[in-house]
């Protein structure tokens, strides 16, 4: 399903925050790189529908969010911010509210949901967690938790704050191969912002670069001509020193510093 943001731009406490972003994406993973306080986690939660933007909407395959109800939005978006709260609950309970948009008012879980909830668990190699309190979970096992809520959620799209955060480097990979397994295989998407560029070129089909409340560029993995354009804007976000190598089939993004960056 296409995303769409159009024009989109956001003030808190008298700030620009955004400023006229405009995109449109429908492969599998998008994914955003920018600095701290370049907007990143403000855009994702206007898509999301937490913020009212000033100006420009988010629509999906033509409908306009705004129109929709919580319930309706849920249903085709679930957000995984930075932390959520999830204090003194058990992991399964906590990943089983993702079904709540599917639920009436006054309608409980029950065995349907709980089976997925543990199904969702067991996908992402954390089944043994489940009768854990999210307290005293690390903060790479709360981030899989997250991800298991959102997938038991069953929305088009998926909206991640730095999924990656508190992962250690091995970890951080299988997060992303067992992400982008899930999402092709029930033909769902992903749009999140990373820190890391190296994450965002192994693994998004596009990249959006976000510089001060402003999109600089968005490219995409299937262009001919996508390695320059890619270390082009790696250049205007994070200066001349910033780039890519290649060896033979292997590519890695780099820092060469500023006494080697012109050279």
């Amino acid at each position: 399903m296409k995303l769409e943001v159009t024009n989109l731009s956001l003030s808190l406490s008298g700030t620009e925050i955004l400023d006229g972003i405009h995109f449109s994406a429908e492969n599998a993973m998008t994914v955003i790189l920018g600095e701290n306080g370049a907007g990143k986690t403000t855009l994702l939660k206007t898509i999301a529908g937490l913020y009212n933007p000033d100006r420009g909407g988010v629509f999906l395959e033509g409908r306009n969010l705004e129109k929709l109800t919580y319930r309706q939005r849920a249903r085709l978006f679930s957000y995984v911010p930075q932390e959520c709260q999830a204090a003194g609950h058990r992991v399964l309970d906590f990943v089983v509210m993702g079904r709540n948009p599917y639920l009436k008012f006054w309608q409980m879980p029950g065995r349907r949901e709980y089976a997925a909830g543990q199904a969702a668990l067991r996908e992402l190699g954390i089944g043994h967690l489940t009768d854990r309190s999210m307290d005293h979970l690390s903060g790479g096992e709360r981030r899989l938790c997250y991800l298991a809520r959102a997938q038991v959620q069953e929305a088009d799209w998926m909206i991640l704050d730095e999924p990656e955060s508190g992962l250690d480097f091995g970890r951080r990979h299988e997060f992303f191969i067992q992400l982008k397994e899930y999402l092709k295989k029930n033909k769902k998407h992903a749009i999140m912002s990373v820190h890391d560029p190296a994450l965002a070129d192994t693994y998004g089909d596009g990249i959006l670069f976000m510089k001060k409340g402003r999109l600089i560029s968005f490219i995409h993995r299937q262009e001919k001509d996508y390695e320059e354009q890619m270390a082009e804007s790696l250049k205007q976000l994070y200066g001349p020193g910033a780039g890519l190598i290649r060896e033979g089939k292997y590519r890695a993004v780099i820092w060469r510093g500023e006494r080697d960056a012109d050279h």
